[in-house]
């Protein structure tokens, strides 16, 4: 009997597939660079270099993408790692970039691409300082884009990056508030440090729930969380209305796991 998978595993897998696509896309220019680094002068061996390195360069920042992908989506999101949402952002910037740096250095090491093709060979300092090079920047540029994008929602995030919000326009939305109730009395039983610390740990408890109903945090007002989808997508599955429970199960779970 095939076991069925969990709503949040589902969201989980199709944002995976839609990373490793997205992946596959940019990864042919890259690709193209590193062939071009790499080729000798004359136009005939560019041109045979670029045959070769572009399906190599796909093959490796997929393998590659996939990794990164699995351990942001399937490892981070597990409440042992919350641990990292305590470090400053730059903390977590180079320390995921040298992470992620060092599982592209063993793709490249391992040449799954050139293997694959039948081409391996021996590189020389240069040529691997190139391709370590090369696969460091969109590495760095890919952690940036997962952190910005976990702190503004990945709709929210995708929309900025095409422009959507630089021209005004109508749309049908639901909006969901989520409020902290006796946020005033915890306040001032806890002060001013504790209760902004005890404010985080909500916001990061419920971040998890409303991005697997596919909300976008439009906004935070002190202790206020403004949810909101556009029609379409918050009208799918009753979304709108299960991100509630969602974040009722997050929140009591998080205090099982605190003690409280």
């Amino acid at each position: 009997m095939i076991p069925t998978l969990s709503a949040v595993t589902r969201e989980r897998l199709r944002r995976f597939m839609r990373i490793i696509r997205m992946a596959g896309v940019i990864v042919a220019g890259v690709g193209a660079l590193y062939a071009g680094a790499i080729a000798d002068r004359g136009a005939r061996s560019l041109l045979g270099s670029l045959l070769i390195s572009i399906p190599i360069g796909v093959v490796d920042a997929l393998l590659t993408a996939s990794w990164i992908a699995g351990i942001e989506i399937f490892l981070l999101t597990r409440a042992s790692m919350r641990w990292l949402d305590a470090l400053p952002f730059a903390a977590v910037f180079i320390l995921k970039t040298l992470v992620y740096g060092a599982i592209a250095g063993v793709v490249l090491a391992g040449q799954p691409g050139e293997r694959l093709l039948g081409v391996v060979t021996v590189y020389d300092a240069r040529t691997w300082l190139i391709a370590v090079c090369l696969s460091l920047v969109p590495v760095a540029v890919v952690v940036m884009m997962f952190q910005a994008a976990g702190l503004v929602g990945y709709r929210t995030f995708v929309a900025l990056l095409l422009g959507k919000y630089c021209r005004p326009y109508a749309e049908r939305r639901f909006f969901h508030f989520v409020d902290v109730v006796g946020s005033t009395a915890i306040a001032e039983r806890l002060g001013a440090l504790e209760a902004h610390r005890f404010l985080a740990a909500v916001f990061s408890a419920v971040a998890e729930p409303i991005e697997l109903c596919r909300g976008e945090i439009y906004q935070y007002v002190g202790d206020e969380i403004v949810i909101t989808w556009v029609e379409a997508d918050g009208v799918a599955d009753a979304r709108a209305l299960r991100c509630f429970s969602a974040i009722r199960a997050a929140l009591a779970a998080d205090a099982d796991r605190q003690g409280r």
